[in-house]
């Protein structure tokens, strides 16, 4: 938060907090101001005081909570379009064309949601619902329609308004049979932020929203991590079961030397011949699809190979009509 301050004091330009990536002050939730001032929103009230403990707050902010918050309507009300779209930086602030996660309005809808502007998110979502069908763009989340109806689906879970949900549902429909062709627009086309894993994370918040992940689950404040879930086996090995007792019954493997006697005739049962006549084993000649003959069954196995060529079959004979002799012609 120092470094934003010192930032807006050399620039100028209205905002209280103020970064620059590439020598740009970008606005977007990927890299500039909405994406930094969401994170710092959800920090604990603390947390976020301790952070602006050095830091000279605006007269008309009284913590480092009301920074944040002044930070966005800075924006809102400087840089933002009519059509409730943001431009990607505060350099291009007449250019009105990227609406996707990374540059535009999807991605302040979570960053006023954070702040509870409920009122300016939803005009934020509404240049989403309108203009964030991307065809020309991964299917991912920074700058495809995955980040788009994730936008969408946050103000359902804040809300609790089903059109939002309906919205982000027709995002999907729109996208599911469209990912592989998307894909073809992406650099890394299996990747989160560009190609069909992020396509996939939105198609599981809208099928169960109520354990949506991308749609912001906590707007509180709380120091909360978005993807940790409660009652879900923490990830790494399993840990290896007890050699005695487990919940309250006995080891479910027996001990060393011992069988059961079901597992005895498992085992006997499938290791039992079936009953029936035995077959004939195959020729390698017949394997081939070669027809079974005397000649092509003697020389299977022998030195010459299995593959050797049968013998020819004997000439057939002369008819009689053939070789009766021709009478000569009367001169």
């Amino acid at each position: 938060m120092s470094h934003g301050r010192e930032k807006a004091k050399k620039a100028g330009g209205g905002l209280p907090l103020r970064f620059a990536w590439k020598n740009k002050c970008y606005l977007g939730a990927a890299h500039g101001v909405a994406g930094i001032c969401r994170v710092l929103a959800k920090l604990g009230d603390a947390e976020l005081d301790r952070a602006a403990a050095d830091v000279e707050l605006p007269a008309d902010c009284g913590d480092a909570r009301d920074l944040v918050r002044a930070t966005l309507a800075a924006v809102a009300a400087t840089y933002g379009h009519a059509s409730g779209n943001v431009p990607p930086a505060a350099e291009s602030k007449g250019r009105d064309a990227l609406v996707q996660w990374c540059h535009g309005a999807p991605g302040f809808v979570g960053a006023d949601l954070a702040v509870h502007a409920s009122s300016r998110a939803a005009d934020r979502g509404l240049a989403t619902y309108y203009r964030g069908l991307l065809a020309a763009k991964g299917p991912g989340l920074s700058d495809g329609i995955a980040g788009t109806g994730a936008a969408l689906l946050s103000l359902f879970t804040y809300t609790g308004d089903a059109a939002w949900l309906e919205r982000a549902r027709r995002f999907a429909v729109f996208l599911a049979p469209r990912v592989d062709k998307l894909e073809e627009h992406a650099d890394q086309p299996s990747s989160l932020f560009q190609g069909s894993a992020g396509a996939l994370a939105f198609f599981a918040d809208v099928l169960k929203p109520e354990n949506a992940r991308l749609g912001a689950p906590d707007f509180d404040g709380a120091a909360v991590d978005p993807f940790s879930r409660a009652g879900t086996r923490p990830r790494g090995p399993r840990p290896r079961a007890r050699s005695g007792a487990t919940r309250g019954s006995a080891s479910r493997r027996p001990a060393p030397g011992t069988r059961s006697a079901a597992g005895s005739a498992r085992r006997t049962r499938s290791c039992a011949r079936p009953r029936g006549p035995r077959r004939r084993a195959r020729t390698a000649s017949e394997a081939c699809g070669r027809p079974r003959s005397r000649a092509s069954a003697s020389t299977c196995g022998s030195s010459a190979g299995p593959w050797r060529a049968s013998p020819p079959s004997p000439t057939p004979a002369p008819s009689a009509r053939a070789a009766r002799p021709r009478a000569p012609r009367a001169a």
